[in-house]
Formats: C-alpha cells, sequence, structure tokens
C-alpha cells in the first residue's frame, strides 16, 4: 500500500510537467513577422512611384513632388535582407538623384545590433472578410540606442500570416509615442500588377502621433518582391488635411530561390532491410536480365531535381531560417 501511495504522488508530479513540455513545444520561441522579400533570391526587385501632395492651412496645394524608389534585394545573410534603394526625385520640374543607401532588416523588422524580446500570449481565433483563422498572438519588444518598439501581433500558419498588428515607438529623451495599427481587410482580391491580374490582400494601416493621424490603404501580393502593389494615404493634422498620396507599382524583377533536395537517406544494412530491398527489387526478364525501366521506378530515379521554393507556402513558426 505504501508503495502505490508513492507511485500516486510521482504521477501527480510528472503529469503536469510533461502537459508544460508539450505547450512549449507547440510556441514557437521566434516567430517571422516579416515576409515581404522571403523565397526571393538576391536581384530581385521593385520600382515604385509615388505622387505626394502637401496643402497649406487653407486646403490649397502648397507643394506636390513624384518620387520613383527602386528595392532591391542584395543579399540574405543571417536572417537580416540588405536592400539597396535608389531613389529620383522631381519637385517641380527639377530632378535630384541622391546616392543610393542600404539598409539591413530582420524579421521583425529589427536592425543588427539591436536587442529582440518575444513572448507568447494566447492562442486566439480572428474573423477576417468571412474567414475564420487561428491565431498565436505575441509581444514583441525591440530595444534600440534610439528608443523602444513594442509590438503585438496576431499570426497565422498561412498567407499573409501576420493578420493583425499593434505597435507603440517611444524615442529616448522624448515624451512622444507613435501608435499604429495595422490590420488586413480583404482577401484574395484581384488586383492589377502590370499588365496581369493577381490575387492579394489590402491592409489598413493607422498611424497616431499627438494631433496627427495618417491612414494607408495598401495592396499586397506575394508574387511581387517587397509586396507592395499600391497604397492610399492620407495625413490629417489638428483636424486639417495636410497632405496625401498615391503610390504604385511600375516594374519589378522576380528571381525565386533555387534549392537542391536532399540526397536519399542511405539503406541499412541488416536482415530486415536486405527483405524490404529484396520485394522492391523488379522481376527478371525470361533471358535473366533486369528490367531497368522497373527498377528505376522502384529506387526514385528524380529524386535530386531542382525545385523552387516558396516561402509563403511555409510555416513562419518553422525554425528556418533565411
Amino acid at each position: 500500500m505504501r508503495y502505490i501511495k508513492i507511485l500516486c504522488f510521482l504521477l501527480l508530479l510528472v503529469s503536469p510537467l510533461a502537459a508544460a513540455r508539450g505547450q512549449e513545444k507547440d510556441i514557437p520561441a521566434r516567430p517571422r513577422l516579416r515576409h515581404e522579400w522571403d523565397g526571393f533570391a538576391a536581384g530581385s526587385s521593385a520600382q515604385v512611384q509615388r505622387k505626394r501632395i502637401v496643402y497649406d492651412d487653407n486646403g490649397a496645394v502648397e507643394s506636390s513632388s513624384t518620387i520613383k524608389t527602386t528595392s532591391t534585394l542584395v543579399s540574405r545573410e543571417n536572417g537580416f535582407n540588405e536592400i539597396r534603394s535608389k531613389l529620383v526625385i522631381d519637385i517641380a520640374g527639377k530632378v535630384f538623384n541622391p546616392d543610393p543607401t542600404s539598409a539591413h532588416s530582420g524579421g521583425v523588422s529589427e536592425k543588427p545590433g539591436e536587442k529582440v524580446k518575444y513572448e507568447f500570449l494566447l492562442k486566439e481565433k480572428l474573423n477576417i472578410d468571412d474567414q475564420e483563422f487561428e491565431c498565436k498572438k505575441f509581444q514583441v519588444t525591440i530595444e534600440s540606442s534610439a528608443g523602444r518598439r513594442i509590438s503585438r501581433v496576431w499570426m497565422c500558419n498561412q498567407y499573409p500570416f501576420v493578420l493583425k498588428s499593434e505597435s507603440v515607438v517611444t524615442l529616448k529623451n522624448s515624451n512622444t509615442a507613435v501608435r499604429t495599427a495595422a490590420n488586413i481587410v480583404a482577401l484574395n482580391m484581384p488586383m492589377e500588377v502590370l499588365t496581369d491580374i493577381k490575387s492579394g490582400v489590402v491592409i489598413r494601416i493607422v498611424t497616431e502621433t499627438e494631433g496627427s493621424r495618417a491612414v494607408t490603404l495598401q495592396g499586397s501580393c506575394p508574387d511581387v518582391p517587397g509586396g507592395v502593389v499600391w497604397h492610399s494615404k492620407k495625413v490629417v493634422v489638428d483636424g486639417t488635411l495636410q497632405e496625401e498620396s498615391y503610390l504604385r507599382l511600375i516594374a519589378y524583377r522576380s528571381e525565386r530561390e533555387v534549392e537542391v533536395s536532399k540526397p536519399d537517406r542511405p539503406r541499412r544494412s541488416g536482415v530486415i532491410s536486405r527483405i524490404k530491398q529484396n520485394r522492391n527489387k523488379p522481376p527478371k526478364d525470361e533471358d535473366g536480365r533486369k528490367d531497368d525501366e522497373r527498377k528505376r521506378a522502384c529506387h526514385g530515379v528524380g529524386s535530386g531535381d531542382l525545385f523552387v521554393r516558396n516561402s509563403y507556402r511555409n510555416d513562419p513558426f518553422s525554425s528556418q531560417t533565411d
């Protein structure tokens, strides 16, 4: 009887630990939030044109400009994408060509050297455009020398991955906070991508600071490097329209990543393995020669072919890195 009591006590201790370990396995430690360049190889690029209009306090046009931006994926290393941006700015007929700039961005838009902390909050269901998604809610904190950004994101394991996000950015030595909320408002939307019609999503982004509010509607397509196809933005300051801009994709170059599949697992030795191999052996012809075609079929010739990886279909919670 004494041994039975001890056994029951041990079982009570072990059961919660096992359940906790099972839950930890289901919760990813490092989610990836940014996917607009995933699956594209170095050399992929997108060119957009943005028309920007600034109004004065009376509502009259104060200035206008046209900006062409070419973004190119230069490299991908240690989970960071290096994007080179080239601008051509046209203001009242005067054209400016500033030097290209490069920036490194990680899976949550962090820069190299910044501290990133992830915290799983809960599982939640979201209904978007009459579709229900099982989501995992995370809090991501990024610390840098300039300040801190705290984001809460709702993620699913299929495109478009991030369905909703809320973030607050605070700068050091400043009491001003920038709040941004983004959520997907339409799925599977047909949109014109140059001469083609492709499917994408529409995102609504609201950015607020003290006294100002910017609302952006953005069309995004997974077949375009960088994702952006079009956007419409309006900025209101103290209740007055101060700025609006319109962006559209004018050119892009898509280079998909190509990988080689893993080699076949080496055959194991032993009696059981030999029996299995004998079962798969092709029959011999009447003259004793092997049927080469059936032999190739049994052993899977062609398993080393190249394949194109589409990262938009991968699970973002997986441990796979760029």
